[in-house]
């Protein structure tokens, strides 16, 4: 039985992916919510132990073992990739991934205050999400060995962020954010970033390209 590794957002936890978690059982996927204090842990630590349920997966006989992220999720399991280049993972879905940045973050770092404010309600992995070319998104490799889904929102249901974006977005991260790169298809759909995971049409997609 193939598994799924879900892995939430920022200031999310695991019973975020619940809904998701249950489709993908029904649908024949030994599923593992993977949860971590996105707020607390610097990234070193969050890769590391992504690593360690990767290889207490493998050394339980697990295989193929794909993964599914949402938004922070995706930037945690593109460095465990720029770390461990072979880490055993079939095929990722990356549900709203901030993959150059997100103009939010862009806000919260422009002054002294604001980033105290911010860096100490989210924490400085929160902070590295900027979309500036030193940014940790923009920094980590583009180009992992398996194949790469990602979908994200164009629907928005924060608009008190509107005036931050200057293009299509979710609410949280701009719709040209997202893509990983030439190779990898990106489907835009008329979501919310905070609820994507929890779309029909979403699930299905995502079902369909695990069982590829």
């Amino acid at each position: 039985m193939p598994t799924v590794i879900l892995i939430h957002g920022l200031g999310r936890t695991a019973r975020s992916m619940r809904g998701l978690a249950r489709f993908l059982t029904h649908a024949g996927f030994d599923v593992v919510l993977h949860g971590y204090a996105s707020r607390r842990q610097p990234m070193a630590s969050l890769v590391e132990d992504l690593r360690s349920l990767l290889d207490a997966l493998v050394q339980n006989g697990a295989a193929p073992v794909h993964a599914v992220t949402h938004s922070l999720g995706g930037i945690v399991l593109r460095a465990l990739l720029d770390a461990h280049p072979d880490a055993p993972i079939a095929r990722t879905v990356m549900l709203a991934p901030p993959n150059a940045g997100s103009e939010i973050i862009d806000f919260w770092r422009a002054g002294t205050w604001r980033r105290r404010v911010f860096g100490a309600m989210m924490g400085e992995v929160a902070l590295s999400l900027h979309t500036g070319a030193d940014s940790l998104p923009n920094t980590l490799s583009r180009m992992p060995k398996h194949d790469v889904l990602v979908m994200t929102g164009s629907r928005s249901l924060e608009p008190w962020f509107n005036p931050l974006f200057d293009k299509p977005h979710d609410g949280k991260v701009s719709v040209a954010s997202a893509p990983l790169n030439q190779l990898a298809e990106c489907v835009i759909l008329p979501v919310s970033h905070t609820f994507i995971m929890n779309d029909a049409h979403v699930q299905k997609r995502i079902k369909l390209f695990l069982n590829q």
